[in-house]
């Protein structure tokens, strides 16, 4: 029985007659059990996605595949973005990401189905009606790694949604995060301040029940049409003149141990002795010099190259006057190689 369906469906499909074939598929799936639908669904799949088939026959024909098998649902995603149904892949995708016991059958993780998704999402804003900038917002404060991607992502959709201004909010908010992360990760290791967090609470609590601070508190906010003009153009302004730091901020946050750039936001706070005291004062506190054992563990091409950092770094402590923690270092560079070390 299955091999005569076989032979006719595939000649159906060689013919390419579409309602005739689709419904010769759906008595071979009534006419057969189930454990023999793999062979007709095999070949249903490759009548669906040739040309001329109805895109709305084949995502029906999709969805009832995964009531069959759900874990092909990933064939799914495939099928609608091939088919520029982004609505559809944006939610497909959606529902994959909130399903904790998903498993790729494609070896994707789900962070790179994130990113999928947001590629959809930012490419084809006008054409999708999820929210957009919480979904975005969700995998920026979940994957630390990818933020600038993201938020690069964000503002690409409302460009292409023509609101250039919530684009240029978005690109400032996106460059000023990194220092807003860094202090949120300074104050957690401090434990927290709580003076006066009650009494600032219960202050603003007075503000809402008070009308008339109230009114003063809204005239800030609200924008007079000649004076629009002019307030862009000092954003603007404050923007590019902070660009150097802004930029800085986010090199120091993908590795807050080069020494270079802290330098370098020495100099672009020149002129400004308080910003560039505190510059140094976090840079002292963020270079915890016992991390640099991690340059001594590298093979490098030759020993001299090893010897130089393990001198330098020695040196770097007797400048400190850390003669204890300088011996101890040439304590550790002159001692005995490894076996590996003693081969190589």
């Amino acid at each position: 029985m299955p091999r005569i369906w076989t032979m006719y469906l595939r000649s159906l499909t060689d013919q390419k007659i579409v309602t005739r074939t689709r419904k010769a598929f759906d008595r071979a799936l009534c006419a057969l059990p189930v454990t023999q639908h793999d062979m007709i669904w095999e070949l249903y799949l490759v009548f669906v996605s040739q040309r001329g088939v109805p895109i709305e026959t084949s995502f029906r024909v999709y969805r009832r595949y995964l009531k069959y098998d759900p874990g092909h649902i990933e064939d799914l995603i495939e099928f609608l973005l091939s088919s520029g149904l982004w609505q559809e892949a944006g939610e497909t995708l959606a529902l994959v990401l909130n399903d904790d016991t998903f498993w790729s059958i494609k070896g994707k993780t789900k962070y790179m189905l994130w990113l999928e998704l947001c590629d959809v999402l930012a490419n084809h804003a006008t054409a999708t009606r999820l929210n957009v900038d919480a979904i975005l917002r969700g995998g920026i404060r979940k994957y630390n790694d990818e933020v600038g991607r993201l938020w690069t992502s964000l503002a690409d959709y409302y460009i292409r949604r023509k609101l250039l201004e919530k684009a240029r909010d978005v690109f400032e908010e996106g460059m000023t995060t990194m220092e807003v992360m860094s202090e949120d990760e300074e104050e957690e290791e401090d434990g927290g301040k709580e003076n006066g967090v009650e009494d600032e609470g219960e202050d603003e609590e007075d503000n809402r029940l008070n009308l008339g601070k109230l009114k003063e508190k809204l005239k800030k906010f609200l924008l007079c049409e000649e004076k629009d003009v002019d307030l862009r153009i000092a954003r603007l302004v404050h923007l590019m003149e902070r660009r150097p730091e802004l930029a800085n901020s986010v090199l120091l946050r993908q590795n807050p141990h080069n020494i270079e750039q802290w330098h370098r936001r020495v100099k672009i706070f020149e002129g400004n002795p308080t910003k560039q005291i505190l510059t140094y004062t976090e840079a002292v506190r963020t270079i915890d010099p016992m991390k640099s054992i991690r340059l001594c563990k590298w093979n490098y091409k030759a020993v001299d190259n090893l010897a130089s950092v393990w001198c330098e770094w020695a040196e770097m402590e007797l400048r400190h006057k850390n003669f204890k923690g300088a011996l101890e270092l040439m304590r550790l560079a002159t001692a005995e190689p490894s076996a590996e070390v003693k081969r190589r």
